[in-house]
């Protein structure tokens, strides 16, 4: 090969490589940007847990079983009311009745209330869990943001730049004429 053409390979590797280069800065400025928004959008995801205390897990299960105690001491006190009514009893000793039926409606909805939140907290947990996990994607992405397209460019010019190497005629006979000379020298012949 000779040096025109040597010096033409390594024009057109030093080219491609930096053609290789640009496509690498846009991938890596397109690949940072989706990795920051990758970012906002977990941050917003974890502010957003429903399983939070007071959240909105907490909050629909407690009116939940709030309603449900109110509708049962409810639904008993008219249904003893109305028996009193009908069959002529004294009304003072179904209030009695109902007061004590609210008092075990209030003792079942702590321990609903108890129940659903001890599942809130596994709840909490797997979710923060989750949260936790996809935190450390960002950290993998921008390792391996421009390694395929470098590594590609830089094996294209390592190539390039190899054949390039390549000595022509006149690096042989002048590469071989130094040898030659250099063991004359070293052996005395």
């Amino acid at each position: 090969m000779s040096r025109a053409q040597q010096t033409q390979v390594l024009n057109t590797a030093t080219a491609n490589s930096a053609a290789d280069q640009t496509a690498a800065e846009n991938a890596t400025t397109a690949e940072t940007a989706d990795i920051g928004n990758y970012e906002a959008q977990l941050s917003k995801y974890a502010a957003s847990n429903p399983y939070a205390p007071g959240g909105e897990y907490q909050t629909s299960q407690n009116q939940s079983l709030a309603g449900t105690a109110d509708a049962g001491s409810t639904a008993l006190t008219d249904t003893l009311a109305t028996q009193a009514k009908r069959t002529g009893q004294n009304a003072t000793a179904a209030n009695a009745t109902a007061a004590e039926a609210a008092r075990a409606n209030q003792r079942t909805l702590a321990t609903g209330e108890a129940d659903a939140n001890q599942t809130r907290i596994g709840n909490e947990a797997n979710y923060n869990a989750g949260v936790l996990q996809d935190t450390a994607k960002p950290v993998e992405m921008e390792a391996g943001i421009a390694n395929p397209n470098l590594s590609a460019a830089n094996a294209n010019l390592g190539i390039a730049g190899n054949a390039a190497k390549t000595p022509g005629f006149w690096d042989t006979l002048g590469d071989s004429f130094a040898s030659g000379l250099g063991k004359v020298a070293a052996g005395g012949m």
